[in-house]
Formats: structure tokens, sequence, C-alpha cells
């Protein structure tokens, strides 16, 4: 979403690959390819990912795929469909870190990478009232 909106990723390929699974396809195999494709330096140049770019971060350094439940499918469908662009990069560095090292109140549980995300907008749920 983040990737799409700040033009790091081509138009649409995250939220495709949402509706993809949403529709179906199997998130462990769809995003257990996307993650690897921009982990490789240059550019993807054929297949589902084509265009992708490398992303140098380190943060995609060990790839753990996992399969997604249609909940979090939606959550991130919905995600999607806001502007993510106006958003500073600085600040996933920032929640990754802080989610990473800390528990969450309440009956959540340590997070690890795989569940940060998720974790995370179910909690905003949660404690809004949502």
């Amino acid at each position: 979403m983040f990737a799409e909106d700040r033009r790091l990723l081509p138009s649409a390929l995250f939220t495709r690959c949402v509706k993809d699974c949403l529709e179906g396809a199997n998130s462990y195999n769809v995003f257990g390819g996307l993650f690897p494709a921009i982990n490789q330096p240059g550019i993807t140049l054929d297949g589902i990912y084509q265009g992708a770019k490398y992303f140098n971060s380190g943060l995609f350094g060990e790839i753990h795929p996992m399969k997604l439940k249609y909940g979090e499918l939606k959550l991130l469908d919905n995600c999607a469909k806001l502007d993510w662009s106006k958003v500073y990069p600085s600040i996933f560095r920032t929640i990754f870190e802080d989610r990473l090292k800390t528990r969450l109140r309440g009956d959540e549980i340590l997070l690890n990478k795989e569940h940060l995300i998720f974790s995370q907008i179910s909690v905003g749920e949660k404690h809004s009232g949502r």
C-alpha cells in the first residue's frame, strides 16, 4: 500500500495481490513470491510481479511466508484504499522497532515480523470501538 502510493511498486501490484487472494489465490504463494521479488537486485522482468524493483532496506532479508486469513486480507484490502503517499517512511521503522521489542496491551501476543501489520490494525479497531 505504502510502496504503491510512493511508487516503489508498480501501480496496484500489492492491491492486486490482495484481491487475487480474496478471490481464491493462495496468499502463502502470492505474498511468499512478492517479498523475494523485491529482495532481489534489479527489476522483476516478467510474471505477476513484473516491474517490481529491489528494496534495499534489509526488511526482507529473512522472509517467512504465511497464509493470511480472510479477515486479514479484508483489512489489507480496506487499508489499500487509503492514500499512503503522505506517510513519512521513517515512521514505519519506529513502529517496527517498537512493536518487535514490546508487548501490546491486553490479550495480544508478543509480536514477531509476521504478525506486526495485522495486530496493529486489529488493535486499532478494538480500541476505537469499531
